[in-house]
């Protein structure tokens, strides 16, 4: 009999302080401005992954003791925020980000690579944008253009085995990296029961400085990966997504009837590893509601990928070279009754 065991334990602490404070420069100006101090150490103890033949292991090498990682690092927010009319704002924000670093931990025969840790990635954003409001004519527009700056990002990417040479997918830091782009927020009411929204974003970015694997050889009966270095190669992100509806109240005595229509629109997510390439899709939904006029009950119809449209929500690999894919839902519908006691 031959059994497979992977066992880890794995703790995390975390202390951190901040502190915000704003001053109003004039009835139009605010400056704002806050900073945090976060210091985390993560530890993953008796780390293996055993096989068992008859009871007996058959690596019991394949063992990790201990593994930490800790860091102790600022991150803050400042911005300018203007008001040249009552009803709009212009602002410029910079911060600084972290997120935590770890360990991969998959489910692998080889515990030296899943638990080799991956270092927090910080990140330097500035933005500069517009939120604007005007009551006469029902319509609010936000829009926003920045820049990203991160250093040590967290990629996800693999390396192989130097006995098997199967690949070994696990996160590893790009050292640099930026993005940039804009976003805007739409929403109009031209009538009293008519109301439209739409959002939407583009995205775009390379790497700076960076090396992934990419394939291994055979050295000396030992695996070895193949390093590719992707400095300038776009960073993997949908670059254009937007979201958008149109709704209409029909009012039929003491009724209201409200119909919509959605949709959510992606461009295709390109992938350093071909294998997790997602193509590009749009959605659509559909809505219907009756209910009485500030009654308490309400029976609702909902659409959601009413033309059925086919897709997948993420794609990648086993272990073993398999690929795999989850699919996205299929057209659903649903039938709901609200009531308020």
């Amino acid at each position: 009999m031959i059994a497979y065991r992977p066992v880890r334990k794995m703790g995390t602490t975390s202390i951190s302080g901040f502190g915000q404070v704003q001053y109003d420069v004039t009835p139009k100006l605010q400056l704002v401005g806050g900073i945090r101090i976060e210091h985390e150490k993560r530890t993953l103890n008796n780390a293996y992954a055993h096989y068992l033949t008859n009871g007996v292991v058959t690596n019991p090498q394949n063992y990790v003791a201990k593994q930490s990682q800790d860091y102790t690092l600022p991150s803050a927010k400042f911005s300018v925020q203007y008001h040249p009319l009552s009803h709009d704002m212009l602002y410029f924000t910079f911060s600084k980000g972290i997120k935590s670093g770890g360990f991969t931990v998959y489910n692998t025969s080889d515990v030296n690579q899943m638990t080799n840790p991956f270092k927090p990635e910080q990140l330097y954003a500035f933005e500069v944008g517009n939120k604007l409001i005007i009551p006469k004519y029902n319509i609010k527009f936000n829009a926003d253009f920045f820049y990203y700056d991160y250093y040590d990002r967290q990629v996800q990417s693999k390396v192989y085995s130097p006995t098997t040479g199967s690949a070994i997918g696990l996160f590893v830091n790009a050292p640099k990296s930026h993005m940039f782009g804009g976003e805007y927020e739409f929403a109009w009411s031209p009538l009293p029961d008519l109301h439209i929204s739409q959002s939407g974003a583009y995205v775009t970015g390379a790497y700076d400085k960076f090396s992934t694997v990419v394939g291994a050889q055979k050295v000396n009966g030992i695996w070895t990966g193949i390093s590719q270095n992707v400095s300038g190669r776009t960073i993997d992100v949908p670059h254009f997504t937007a979201n958008g509806s149109v709704d209409y109240t029909w009012h039929t005595g003491r009724y209201d009837v409200v119909t919509g229509v959605d949709y959510s629109l992606r461009t295709t997510d390109h992938s350093l590893n071909a294998v997790n390439v997602l193509p590009g899709y749009t959605l659509w939904g559909g809505y219907i509601s009756f209910a009485p006029h500030n009654g308490p009950w309400k029976i609702e119809g909902i659409g959601r990928n009413i033309t059925n449209k086919h897709y997948d929500v993420t794609r990648g690999y086993f272990v073993g070279g398999d690929n795999i894919a989850v699919a996205g839902l299929p057209a659903t519908w649903e039938v709901r009754l609200r009531a308020d006691f």
